[in-house]
């Protein structure tokens, strides 16, 4: 996963993909319910994150490898620190149940341009080529088919195939 991103930071876009793809066939195939809804396939929007989920525990951050969750639970905001750091409560495939916060917008959103970025109402792309992309506003999650605000997700659990079809 590393070597491939560095591949993209040289801007060799080609051996990142092979990489990437080499990546991806590894991973289980996830799917699961999202608010009660079925979905096949989970994964951030933002291809440096798109196998993880990123996540404060206990004062460190963490990336916790999108195929070893079992359920993730947000609460819908109440506070104003709420739309920074949403809190989130996950079980995990080895069985640790972790509770933690999930930042709301992607890394470098402060500096955007646009107001509705900086504080999450919307999330932009910065295309890094070959068809790479960093998001900067609200992170957004491919669930499916259909792309899913953070702000939106409530209740999913998960489950993975052992082999990818």
């Amino acid at each position: 996963y590393f070597a491939a991103w560095d591949k993209v930071m040289q801007q060799q876009f080609e051996e990142a993909e092979k990489l990437f793809d080499e990546v991806h066939e590894q991973q289980p195939e996830v799917t699961g319910t999202l608010d009660g809804r079925s979905f096949i396939g989970f994964g951030d929007t933002d291809s440096f994150l798109s196998c993880f989920l990123e996540l404060i525990i206990q004062a460190h951050y963490v990336w916790i490898p999108i195929e070893s969750l079992r359920e993730l639970v947000i609460p819908a905001p109440k506070t104003l620190f709420d739309l920074i750091w949403l809190p989130v409560r996950i079980n995990t495939t080895e069985g640790l149940s972790l509770v933690g916060y999930a930042p709301v917008v992607y890394p470098q959103s402060h500096v955007h341009e646009d107001e509705r970025v900086k504080m999450g109402r919307m999330t932009a792309w910065v295309d890094l080529g070959g068809g790479f992309a960093r998001g900067c506003g609200q992170h957004v999650y491919d669930v499916g088919e259909e792309e899913v605000g953070i702000l939106d997700i409530r209740e999913m659990s998960f489950t993975q195939s052992p082999v990818r079809p």
